[in-house]
């Protein structure tokens, strides 16, 4: 006779009740509720940066060939949709390729990869993947139906072809040219009229209203150290207190109607620095943003305390005085 043996009972040991396991779903439920949101925007916020990191090397791309070619803005391929810097799809014999239908999603980023790498920017910005934002989602697409690769594009105006979009307005062909959304006509001429007064071979203009680290104009040695720093308008004495300690000379050039108020508020605290001041007088920096074209030719004669300025437009003659020389 057989005696079925049945091991003791571990004490202390149980599996879960159906109640307890849906707690803990509902729980992982919650706890994921929670966290994909977070995970979620925290993809995005890390694909806007990458998209904001390739449009700055786009730009610096920018910057670097208009050194390169005497300030020239780089040029929009007439007749040929490529951004307005690069030239288009191309296929392995080179011929421009408008219409992708056909062709598998590889072959679509083969040809735009060999028309990439053919435009005058690449030189200066030679990674595919800088010209393509990680959020823009169209190279998932099927070519011809909405596929796209190349996420960034300029404006025709910016040294193409028959004005912005087709408008009469004229062109910007020139770094230069460009004005910043927030700077008057005055303020430009002004900042033309301070380059014009401190010539030298070395003297630059530089991005101005857009960065704070920077001055309007500036001048370097031939070891890169700051050999003049000029800042145009009513600038504060502490940004003028730094820029003594990193440049050998600083000079300020004020100009508008209530240039006199600045004066006498910060006077002394500009005296103890050693920087000059020099203040334009408001209705010839008037009189002079008139002559302001978008392409212009002038001319600029300078004596001890004014200028006579002539342009196509008209002439004027812009006098000023020292307010603090060191």
């Amino acid at each position: 006779m057989k005696t079925a043996f049945y091991p003791p009972p571990r004490h202390g040991q149980r599996g879960f009740t159906l109640i307890e396991l849906l707690v803990v779903i509902a729980i992982i439920g919650v706890l994921a509720s929670l966290l994909l949101p977070v995970l979620g925007k925290a993809k995005t916020r890390a694909t806007g940066a990458n998209c904001r990191n390739n449009q700055k090397q786009l730009a610096l791309a920018f910057q670097m060939y208009a050194t390169d070619d005497n300030d020239r803005i780089i040029q929009v391929i007439p007749n040929i949709n490529g951004g307005g810097y690069w030239r288009g799809p191309l296929n392995p014999a080179g011929t421009f390729v408008g219409d992708l239908s056909g062709l598998t999603p590889a072959q679509a980023l083969d040809y735009v990869q060999r028309g990439i790498q053919a435009g005058l920017l690449y030189k200066y910005a030679d990674a595919v993947k800088l010209y393509h934002c990680p959020g823009d989602t169209r190279s998932k697409l099927t070519p011809g139906l909405g596929w796209g690769y190349d996420s960034y594009s300029k404006p025709n105006g910016m040294n193409g072809q028959g004005g912005w979009q087709g408008t009469a307005q004229p062109v910007y062909q020139l770094v230069a040219e460009l004005q910043h959304p927030s700077e008057t006509l005055e303020r430009m001429m002004v900042r033309m009229l301070a380059f014009c007064i401190n010539a030298q071979e070395s003297l630059t203009l530089t991005k101005g209203l857009s960065t704070v680290e920077e001055p309007d104009l500036w001048a370097h040695t031939p070891d890169g150290r700051i050999a003049l720093w000029i800042d145009v308008g009513e600038p504060a004495p502490d940004r003028i207190k730094k820029a003594t300690r990193i440049a050998q000379t600083v000079k300020v050039y004020s100009f508008n109607s209530k240039s006199n108020v600045w004066w006498m508020q910060e006077k002394a605290k500009f005296n103890e620095l050693t920087a000059a001041i020099f203040q334009f007088q408001w209705p010839n920096i008037q009189a002079l943003a008139k002559l302001a074209q978008r392409t212009m030719d002038i001319s600029v004669t300078i004596t001890e305390e004014s200028a006579y300025v002539a342009a196509e437009s008209g002439e004027c003659e812009v006098s000023w005085v020292a307010l603090k020389i060191y």
